[in-house]
């Protein structure tokens, strides 16, 4: 999946339209990409490579760009637009979804000790 796919899905999912529109977000989309896709890497361990073009490719699996990081990027979208109610929802919605890629792989003593 391309830096460029997953910008214009979060797009799409915020609603904005108009070609000139989402033309002069494109100018400022590689910052906002890069901050998406760092933190979902740090989130899942993936080493990390930013993008210098939005024909760059991501280095995560599909799933993960389209069921996790969209919603980071539509809600830095949604920031740099000054959209607040809608970053806001975004903001929710990826918090909730990053939260669920953290996993741990030690089993932690939580008996009471006495």
């Amino acid at each position: 999946m391309t830096a460029a796919n997953i910008f214009l899905r979060a797009v799409s999912l915020i609603g904005y339209t108009g070609d000139s529109h989402i033309e002069s977000m494109k100018q400022r989309a590689i910052p906002l990409v890069n901050a998406a896709y760092i933190d979902v890497c740090r989130a899942k361990n993936i080493e990390f490579t930013p993008i210098k073009s939005m024909s760059d490719s991501l280095a995560l699996e599909e799933e993960l760009a389209l069921d996790v990081m969209v919603y980071g990027l539509a809600m830095f979208i949604a920031q740099s637009e000054g959209d607040d109610e809608i970053s806001a929802f975004f903001c929710d919605l990826y918090n909730r979804k990053r939260g669920s890629l953290a996993t741990s792989d030690r089993i932690i003593d939580v008996m009471p000790r006495g």
